[in-house]
């Protein structure tokens, strides 16, 4: 890792300065350019004038004369709007071309596309702003290298050290397992309350470890899905009855409404799914009012199947709302009544959702009713996402 860190770009190693001077500044040209401009206006107007007034002596009629100006004239306005023309033209395209350079340049920083450069041999102000924005460039492509290669090592040690700490976490549950069996000798009732505080503790720190090591799996696109053909509804049914009794204990109640059809299918796979519904309906629980129910209700919308999970409890504020759905966020409300939690339930949900090319939203009101909408699409090809390990184990 420090080796990786050696080799990690500096702030230092890119210039946002170019190197070359302005050596022909562009308003000096301009000044230059209008200043001749005018001198020449100046010595034609006089030439004009001269020539005019010396026929001025030889005319008699008026007409003669009122002709002989307004020819003058006209040659006057045409010998001077033509240099004008051409000089205003020759100027705005050597104006106009950078700026659009520029521009072009900007739009494509915008799309997120890093590898534009301009090339240019301008040496005046233009020239020096696109050196400068070259180097800009310069700098937020080592900025990226660096944050992808500070990520990968991220990805790296949280993978260390939740296959370190997964193995020692289950060595405890099974230790605390045989001490509620009694399997090392009787335990009195407040013996054993205190075993199954360890246990509910051991299995957060689990839950929490399976999150990181999920999130890394989605950070490196290394998270297997097997799309198959689900009962929605079943499915649904299944997560429900896993979570009745910790809602119980709560006096909380969990009602389904299917609204679509019995044993409807969709294509999906049903693990990633269990594993989004389950992270809603738990928080649903652990952030619920007592003596109020969950309801989760199915429904079609177009081409799309919508579950709604709403509950009634301590909601989510107006400020932590656009963060919800954000890696390591959990609400203010969630950490006064709940301190510990990794934050990732609803990133991974999110995620997880995405790749089967749906979208979850939801809506709080400030009596603290919240509603989770998950929508999925009902025709989906069957198709088993490959990580990028088995990929490489393929192509051998």
């Amino acid at each position: 890792m420090e080796r990786t860190m050696q080799n990690l770009p500096t702030a230092k190693e890119e210039s946002l300065i170019p190197t070359s001077k302005v050596k022909k500044p562009i308003f000096g040209r301009l000044f230059w350019a209008f200043a001749l401009l005018s001198l020449f206006i100046v010595i034609v107007n006089l030439l004009l004038v001269i020539y005019t007034f010396s026929d001025l002596f030889y005319m008699i009629s008026t007409d003669e004369i009122v002709q002989k100006l307004t020819g003058n004239l006209i040659f006057l306005v045409l010998f001077i709007a033509i240099p004008c023309v051409f000089l205003s033209v020759s100027i705005s395209s050597d104006i106009a071309k950078p700026i659009r350079q520029i521009g072009g340049s900007i739009r494509e920083l915008v799309k997120g596309n890093l590898d534009v450069n301009i090339k240019t041999a301008r040496r005046d102000e233009f020239g020096n702003l696109i050196g400068l924005f070259n180097g800009l460039v310069s700098r937020m492509k080592s900025v990226r290298f660096r944050d992808q290669e500070l990520s990968k090592m991220k990805s790296k040690f949280i993978t260390v050290a939740s296959h370190q700490l997964r193995t020692p976490s289950s060595g405890v549950g099974w230790g605390l397992d045989l001490l509620l069996k009694e399997s090392a000798g009787a335990l009195n009732e407040e013996q054993k309350q205190i075993v199954r505080i360890c246990q509910d503790r051991n299995l957060e720190m689990i839950g929490i470890v399976n999150d990181l090591m999920s999130v890394t799996q989605i950070e490196e696109s290394d998270l297997y899905y097997e799309f198959q053909e689900v009962e929605i509804d079943t499915l649904l049914g299944k997560i429900i009855n896993e979570f009745s009794m910790e809602a119980k204990m709560k006096n909380i109640g969990i009602q389904f409404e299917n609204k679509v059809a019995e044993h409807f299918k969709i294509v999906a796979d049903p693990n990633r799914l269990a594993t989004v519904f389950g992270n809603i309906i738990e928080n649903a629980i652990q952030y619920g009012d007592k003596n109020t129910t969950i309801e989760v209700a199915m429904h079609k919308e177009d081409n799309n199947i919508l579950i709604q999970i709403i509950n009634q409890g301590i909601g989510i504020t107006e400020d932590d709302q656009e963060r919800i759905f954000s890696k390591f966020f959990r609400g203010e409300n969630a950490l006064k009544l709940k301190p510990n939690g990794s934050g990732l339930g609803l990133y991974i949900a999110r995620k997880i959702i995405s790749e089967h090319k749906g979208k979850i939203s939801f809506y709080g009101d400030k009596d603290g009713k919240t509603t989770f909408n998950i929508y999925l699409p009902i025709h989906q090809e069957l198709i088993a996402t490959k990580t990028k390990t088995e990929e490489f184990l393929e192509a051998i």
